[in-house]
């Protein structure tokens, strides 16, 4: 009989400890929830930021001689006026969501086709202008090209 008590008083102790540690997780937990709804989380920087950095590595190891120069100019202008309409996509969005009351479910679904469309057309005037360049490299500027871009316009 003794052993049957004992037995249940370490059974319903371990539940009952089980039940605190939870009610303190629990508590935790929204307090935590509380505490980062509370303060603001910085906004990551836009990714057009680095571009001319990026757009002096992208020159460097392409090897872009004098004669590819004005066709690199033209990729380079294309590349900078995506980096700035984007970051600009990013702004409005950010301001929009920075709102009072949050877009309903056709705005989000609109907001969401018209950033599709304008990543196409931005994809489309790189490629016109990226074109001409790649005809122009050699065979090492075009694998170069490969490994560089490969993971960007990955399917």
């Amino acid at each position: 009989m003794k052993r049957s008590i004992l037995g249940a008083s370490a059974g319903l102790a371990l539940i009952a400890a089980a039940f605190v540690g939870s009610q303190f997780v629990a508590e935790r937990g929204a307090a935590q929830v509380a505490g980062n709804s509370a303060q603001a989380r910085p906004e990551r920087p836009l990714p057009g930021r680095h571009i001319e950095g990026r757009l002096a590595y992208l020159r460097t190891e392409l090897k872009i001689t004098e004669a590819q120069a004005p066709l690199w100019d033209k990729v380079a202008a294309t590349l900078r006026d995506r980096a700035a309409k984007r970051d600009a996509a990013i702004a409005a969005f950010r301001q929009a969501r920075s709102a009072d009351t949050p877009p309903d479910l056709l705005a989000r679904m609109d907001g969401r086709i018209r950033s599709d469309e304008a990543r196409i057309g931005s994809d489309r005037a790189v490629l016109a202008a990226f074109r001409p360049l790649y005809a122009a490299l050699s065979d090492e500027q075009k694998k170069t090209a490969e490994e560089l871009f490969a993971r960007h316009h990955r399917r």
